[in-house]
């Protein structure tokens, strides 16, 4: 390899996306004024197409070349963390599930409650021959002392809230999606 082709060589195997902000990184690492630590962490593109992440941390070490501060050799890793990145995505997008999970559980579950009252009225009333008691059951569920009425919305609602920072701390992004009442 060419003497002054190495860079060159090594910023085409860099991924488009991360090429300008490596190159400016080993810029800086080479400049005279600069202290010669490389730190990065980046994508390449391998001769087959692959995508690849790379961690490179190294160092230059500069000498006076013509009474001007030049590096002249540079050492480093280089490791390939393509794994420990896919796992890595793979358990964020296990917690955003597990998180919508138990979000679905917590509504279902303040849905369910109501509902089940409803269901166990309709057996009673069902299976109550005297028609004095089951008016009587149903003037208690129309006018129930101390209970207030919600509006399911409002539960949901209030569900988000509580979930709201347990959700935003795990980067679960709510869906853009119209409530199922409005789509028609």
């Amino acid at each position: 390899m060419e003497a002054g082709r190495w860079k060159e060589s090594v910023i085409e195997r860099i991924h488009v996306e991360d090429r300008e902000r490596v190159q400016s990184e080993i810029e800086a690492a080479l400049h005279p004024t600069g202290t010669g630590v490389f730190d990065s962490e980046y994508r390449i593109v391998r001769p087959d197409g692959e995508t690849r992440w790379i961690a490179s941390n190294g160092k230059a070490f500069f000498e006076k070349v013509k009474g001007k501060r030049t590096a002249i050799r540079f050492l480093g890793t280089l490791l390939d963390r393509t794994e420990q990145k896919l796992a890595h995505e793979a358990l964020m997008e296990s917690e955003k599930l597990a998180v919508t999970g138990r979000l679905a559980v917590s509504i279902a579950h303040e849905i369910k409650n109501p509902l089940d009252a409803v269901t166990n009225l309709l057996y009673i009333i069902r299976y109550e021959p005297s028609a004095e008691k089951r008016a009587e059951y149903l003037a208690f569920y129309r006018n129930p002392i101390g209970v207030m009425t919600e509006d399911v919305a409002d539960v949901i609602e209030s569900v988000l809230v509580l979930f709201r920072a347990r959700i935003s701390s795990r980067r679960v992004a709510p869906g853009s999606r119209k409530p199922y009442w409005e789509c028609t």
